[in-house]
């Protein structure tokens, strides 16, 4: 990571500058009076996988008390294969929600109908935990 830092200071005309660890931070530059140029770089977000966001999903819809956890897969259609009405439905993205501390639209709530479409959602979303 750091020599990654110093090649990007480097990059962007930092040759030679100092660098120093501040408070989790890298911090690359040169002080004058001046002039004063920074260079931080903050850890990068790798995202979940596509086989955690998947369990967790399913984890989720077999918990929902209105659905019978054997019928639940990853492809289930929340009307189609495991009987949900439009509330129990909203219900369950609620719950999905709260699973992977997001917030989803109403707009984008409405167009998932199925597991695979929660799955592809929080997958795409750049906050979900």
């Amino acid at each position: 990571m750091l020599a990654r830092v110093l090649k990007s200071a480097q990059v962007v005309g930092f040759k030679n500058a100092p660098v120093k660890k501040n408070n989790a931070r890298l911090v690359a530059g040169k002080h004058a009076k001046s002039q004063k140029s920074f260079l931080r770089a903050y850890s990068e977000h790798h995202g979940l996988s596509h086989e955690e966001v998947t369990s967790r999903v399913v984890e989720v819809i077999k918990s929902f008390n209105k659905v019978d956890p054997n019928a639940v897969t990853a492809h289930s259609h929340f009307q189609k294969d495991l009987g949900l009405d439009s509330l129990e439905q909203v219900e369950l993205i609620l719950n999905i929600e709260d699973e992977f501390a997001v917030d989803i639209p109403d707009a984008e709530s409405e167009k998932i109908q199925s597991a695979e479409d929660a799955i592809n959602y929080i997958i795409a979303h750049p906050h979900a935990k």
